[in-house]
């Protein structure tokens, strides 16, 4: 992304209309951007889904890119790897 406005306006939007629901599953919001604890802020969010995947979304500190990383745990790597996938185009949908 060239122009830094569209991250802060994506940013902007998933902090003004928190996802509830993301792949079929409730979701817990979680926003960084006035720190956690005694932890300083930082511009990124949490969604941690029910079914225990999480979403991390944050600006680079370095390039123009919006940062999402994603995390599945299953006890089969073919499955980690089906429910990433999945995560991942419902999140492009979000972000689109």
């Amino acid at each position: 992304m060239k122009d830094l406005s569209i991250i802060e306006n994506l940013m902007k939007k998933l902090r003004t209309n928190p996802i509830q629901e993301l792949d079929g599953q409730a979701v817990v919001f979680t926003d960084y951007l006035n720190g956690w604890g005694n932890l300083p802020g930082t511009d990124a969010i949490q969604l941690d889904l029910a079914d225990g995947r999480r979403v991390i979304v944050r600006p680079s500190g370095t390039e123009p890119k919006l940062k999402c990383y994603l995390l599945a745990v299953a006890d089969e790597s073919n499955r980690s790897q089906s429910m990433l996938a999945s995560l991942k185009a419902a999140m492009q949908k979000v972000l689109d």
